[in-house]
């Protein structure tokens, strides 16, 4: 499966094409945390970076990323004088391993793409620190759109079906708590053809109102261990 992971999103414009999404998570995951200072996070499966960037200039991120055209696309982003904040893994997340243990870690836009959920979710339970705090996203596959987006996706290797209380089971028998949660995202056929601005603005509005909430496809969830 990795092989077939590697070569879709290593075409980077696969997956970047459109920027309201990415934009719209890093939000999401700035509300969650605030501002940080000072410490150690994990940004697996990480893109062009546009989640964990905005955290750089105060904090020591370690990019991974099995695509290296997304490092790439993350290191050209990056001022010379923040260098020193960075470090880039070329790899499966089953395969990261550090000596250094994270205060965050970003898992956004990658559950879908790994060969298991819950040993990715284990993997990486076990890089953080005892009080950190490791964020997912995921499609809830229970949505009769997400599983119209999955066939209209194109993929030539088969997504995980995730679905919400199948994957609240993994979460509480790996012994996290779920302490924030988010749900948004609306997107009917064919709404993808408009302009980016426009539904970055339709898709930040089912985050106001839970009407809009209650009917999105994505979730974003902040996790934390629960004490041994």
């Amino acid at each position: 499966m990795n092989s077939k992971v590697h070569s879709f999103f290593n075409e980077t414009e696969n997956y970047l094409h459109r920027s309201f999404g990415v934009r719209l998570r890093a939000e999401i995951v700035r509300d969650f945390v605030g501002n940080l200072n000072n410490l150690q996070i994990l940004d697996a499966g990480c893109g062009d970076g546009g989640v964990s960037l905005q955290f750089l200039k105060d904090n020591q991120i370690t990019f991974c990323d099995l695509s290296e055209n997304m490092l790439q696309r993350v290191a050209v982003q990056i001022p010379t004088e923040l260098m020193s904040h960075s470090k880039f893994v070329n790899c499966p997340i089953a395969d990261f391993n550090s000596d250094n243990k994270f205060d965050y870690i970003f898992c956004i836009g990658v559950l879908a793409h790994v060969p298991s959920v819950s040993l990715c979710i284990a993997h990486l339970a076990k890089q953080l620190n005892p009080n950190g705090s490791l964020i997912v996203q995921f499609s809830d596959y229970r949505h009769w759109l997400t599983k119209l987006s999955v066939s209209l996706a194109g993929y030539d290797y088969s997504v995980n079906k995730i679905r919400y209380k199948e994957l609240e089971q993994i979460i509480y028998q790996l012994n996290f708590n779920i302490v924030q949660r988010v749900q948004y995202n609306f997107m009917l056929p064919g709404m993808g053809k408009l302009p980016d601005s426009l539904l970055y603005n339709l898709q930040r509005a089912t985050l106001k109102f839970k009407f809009l909430r209650l009917i999105g496809t994505e979730h974003v969830w902040m996790l934390k261990k629960n004490p041994e």
